[in-house]
């Protein structure tokens, strides 16, 4: 995807923000809701910034779980992103099957999780 796919979905989520939670108002009509879901669901490499955005938003409004392997795989997202920042090699690559991240108030910490699966050889 190109940067203008980028921009696309950055006004969208843009203007509901600006029209909605960043006046205090959380309540969402359900087009919104559509539009913040349908781009919370997409590859990050394809959608960019704004499908990061989408995720939080939607956050606030519902709770979902991304499995970003596969909207990638799927959309063959992650290997023409690959191609164009020169990664050739995928073999050495470790792909994240479980990510956690949870507070620890005691000790006013943030505790990141991450179990990986081995690369196969």
């Amino acid at each position: 995807m190109d940067a203008s796919n980028y921009e696309y979905y950055r006004k969208i989520i843009n203007d509901i923000y600006l029209r909605t939670f960043a006046q205090n108002i959380y309540t969402v009509n359900a087009n919104d809701v559509a539009q913040i879901y349908s781009i919370a669901h997409l590859c990050p490499l394809a959608g960019g910034p704004a499908v990061i955005d989408a995720r939080a938003l939607y956050e606030l409004i519902g709770r979902a779980e991304y499995n970003d392997l596969a909207l990638c795989q799927s959309a063959n997202d992650s290997r023409s992103e690959m191609v164009r920042t020169g990664i050739t090699n995928t073999d050495s690559l470790i792909t994240p099957t479980i990510i956690k991240l949870y507070p620890n108030p005691a000790k006013n910490q943030l505790i990141l999780e991450w179990i990986a699966a081995q690369p196969s050889k």
